[in-house]
């Protein structure tokens, strides 16, 4: 996943006087450009990436775009994890995280899930989609790498 999130970020850079002029004239413009800029990358790479804004000064931090507030889209009819045990799950998210709060989450129509929080921050895991509500860490891109590999089963492309 850490491919996809370069390939991401590289985007935004190219496309960062537009994002910034658009930005400073109506954040609901800048969104939309970012939004076309996320859904493109996502789907060169089968994935569907929406950046979140949770507040609207977000609009106004070009230079953050990419790098926070994410959702990952793999497969929204999954609603188990079809290759790894929740209790694996726990684990790796314990390993990489070990002074968050992690409980087992989204439980209704049959979902598994986690949330992992961290203070303010959140990375909320689902069998179909992952929810990045925090500043992506070193941390966070080796979860999403694992869970690429493992879960989803889709590799380093070289594209």
């Amino acid at each position: 996943m850490s491919w996809i999130l370069n390939d991401l970020q590289k985007s935004i850079r190219e496309n960062k006087d537009r994002l910034e002029g658009l930005a400073s004239v109506s954040p609901f413009q800048a969104y939309a450009e970012l939004s076309r800029i996320a859904l493109e990358v996502g789907e060169k790479h089968n994935v569907r990436l929406q950046i979140n804004f949770t507040s609207s000064g977000q609009a106004a931090e070009v230079d953050k775009y990419g790098s926070r507030n994410l959702s990952i889209i793999v497969d929204n009819s999954r609603k188990k994890f079809k290759h790894l045990k929740r209790e694996d799950v726990l684990a790796k998210a314990t390993q990489l995280f070990p002074q968050a709060n992690i409980q087992p989450a989204f439980g209704y129509e049959g979902r598994e899930g986690f949330r992992i929080t961290m203070g303010k921050e959140r990375i909320d895991v689902l069998a179909a989609t992952i929810h990045l509500w925090c500043e992506i860490t070193d941390e966070t891109r080796m979860l999403l790498d694992w869970l690429f590999k493992e879960e989803y089963q889709i590799l380093l492309e070289n594209t």
